[in-house]
């Protein structure tokens, strides 16, 4: 519950590609977070679970936002570009 929070911060690596990025209440407490105006950070992959959270109007979150997150560059520098579900740079541009 957002309201029981003053932040929330997801952490780096792979894992929230395939964890957070599509479940639903991941998408649901970062929209509740971006609606109480409350702090949300997200690092390396991590800002790729913002691809589907959308601000109240409907509009994506990350419209008009500059967001940092890992590169497609950095991913093909690591060789997982085909294996990963998507890239974070191309999902948020």
């Amino acid at each position: 519950n957002a309201a029981d929070f003053d932040a929330v911060f997801y952490p780096g690596g792979h894992g929230p590609l395939w964890d957070l990025a599509e479940d639903k209440h991941s998408i649901a407490l970062i929209e509740a977070f971006a609606k109480a105006d409350k702090p949300h950070g997200m690092v390396c992959h991590a800002p790729g679970v913002l691809r589907h959270v959308k601000v109240p109007d409907g509009k994506p979150l990350v419209e008009g936002r500059r967001v940092t997150g890992f590169t497609n560059s950095e991913e093909e520098a690591v060789g997982l570009t085909k294996v990963v579900p998507f890239l974070v740079e191309d999902t948020l541009k």
